[in-house]
């Protein structure tokens, strides 16, 4: 019997060292930037640390929540016919293999 609690015991203060948090999981993608809200002019460097490298979905997601529109300027080095107007609430994507590599706003 003591032997026994002595086991429990040992177990139950192992498992108390071990305690707190760890921290996200490995799989978890680091922070990015905090996309600005739309200014006159641009805040562009910002807004290109906080899209690039996302998703097409996940920029697009993010810039709507801000208060963009997007719009996507080319696909795999391929330019899309684009409207010459400006407008400070828009952010234009380039897309490579499904990701962000650039943008511009405007």
């Amino acid at each position: 019997m003591a032997r026994l609690l002595g086991s429990l015991l040992l177990l139950l203060s192992l498992s108390a060292c071990g305690g707190g948090a760890a921290g996200p999981p490995a799989s978890s993608p680091p922070p990015s930037a905090t996309l600005p809200a739309p200014t006159d002019p641009p805040n562009s460097a910002a807004v290109s640390a906080a899209l690039v490298g996302l998703s097409q979905s996940e920029a697009e997601a993010r810039a709507a929540a801000a208060g963009y529109m997007t719009r996507v300027a080319s696909v795999d080095g391929q330019p899309r016919p684009l409207t010459m107007d400006y407008s400070a609430s828009r952010i234009n994507l380039d897309i490579a293999d499904g990701r962000v590599v650039s943008v511009t706003v405007g």
